[in-house]
């Protein structure tokens, strides 16, 4: 039933449909649980969730959940292909973290750089010029072309 709602969720793009899902999902955790298929079946309730979530908060904790989710999938069924390649999800999401330190250094670098700018003798004008793109172009194809 929880797979029926996440299929139907996902074509009418319905919130409800996958909360409906999760809980379902839930149930069948409760009632089997040593079995792995809940357990994706939640997580990928869980991250269509946080996906359309319109509030900020709530998007890590699902996805930590989801998380969490697919490691228990992949503990009681190892050979579980799908799930294994699910849990990649956890290796986007420190891509991203990444991506925040970047663009920290590259800002933190710009401003460095015109502030030692209006110091006397310490930065000239053309290395002002030649210098700004550097930090710019790191942290804008770090948050842009992030995957």
């Amino acid at each position: 039933m929880a797979k029926l709602l996440i299929e139907r969720g996902d074509a009418t793009q319905g919130r409800q449909f996958h909360a409906d899902a999760l809980a379902r999902a839930q149930e069948a955790i409760s009632l089997a649980a040593n079995e792995a298929e809940p357990y994706f079946v939640a997580a990928v309730a869980r991250y269509q969730l946080a996906e359309s979530a319109g509030d900020f908060p709530a998007k890590p904790m699902q996805r930590r959940k989801a998380i969490r989710d697919l490691r228990r999938c992949v503990k009681l069924d190892p050979g579980n292909g799908e799930a294994q390649r699910s849990e990649s999800l956890r290796i986007t999401r420190s891509s991203t973290a990444g991506s925040v330190v970047v663009v920290v250094v590259g800002v933190a670098a710009l401003i460095a750089l015109w502030v030692a700018f209006f110091l006397p003798d310490k930065i000239t004008g053309v290395m002002l010029t030649t210098l700004t793109p550097v930090p710019s172009g790191s942290w804008s194809s770090a948050w842009c072309c992030r995957s």
